[in-house]
């Protein structure tokens, strides 16, 4: 995996990508791996864990009405808990090419600075008042990008911003996503 420089601003950063990116978008794609092994397994385990209960219940208790039942429900427990213990691999993983790729982009650009969980401060309700952004009830933030071009300091982020509304009708709540970029 190399990286082939196309314009001017992308000069010099083949050696800088040679030295530190690739290094660990490759130990990033070896943890990738082992958390996707342990996904499995851990799904595996779950699987057959909850499958030998739910057989044993049957095999003991066959002439129990309740049985069946239970055992559908040990079945169905273990099947959550699976799919709980791989979306928890899943998520360790979330924002970790963006943290190992950005720092090294912004140090080649200059005068960047890069935060995968910054945007905190983000004036968010001033550009509310100002009509730039619609109405919303709950923002998630990430991807802080920092700067100064031009002599004009800058400031991006990744943002979704959602909004709830209630029914009068059936008093149901719902949520719609009204920004994403």
């Amino acid at each position: 995996m190399d990286f082939n420089e196309r314009t001017a601003l992308e000069k010099g950063f083949s050696d800088l990508f040679r030295s530190r990116v690739r290094p660990a978008l490759m130990a990033l794609e070896t943890e990738r791996r082992q958390r996707l092994a342990r996904a499995r397994r851990s799904v595996a385990i779950a699987i057959a864990v909850s499958l030998a209960v739910a057989a044993g219940l049957l095999g003991l208790f066959s002439s129990q009405d309740w049985a069946g039942p239970v055992a559908f429900m040990v079945m169905a427990v273990g099947v959550i808990a699976a799919t709980g213990s791989y979306r928890q691999q899943k998520a360790g993983w979330k924002g970790a090419v963006e943290e190992a790729i950005m720092p090294a982009v912004c140090e080649h650009v200059g005068d960047l600075g890069y935060s995968g969980k910054g945007g905190q401060g983000f004036p968010l309700a001033d550009m509310l008042s100002l009509g730039i952004l619609p109405s919303y009830t709950r923002a998630n933030l990430s991807g802080e990008l920092t700067g100064r071009h031009f002599g004009t300091d800058f400031e991006l982020v990744q943002a979704q911003l959602i909004k709830r509304t209630r029914s009068q009708k059936d008093n149901k709540t719902s949520t719609k996503t009204v920004f994403r970029g």
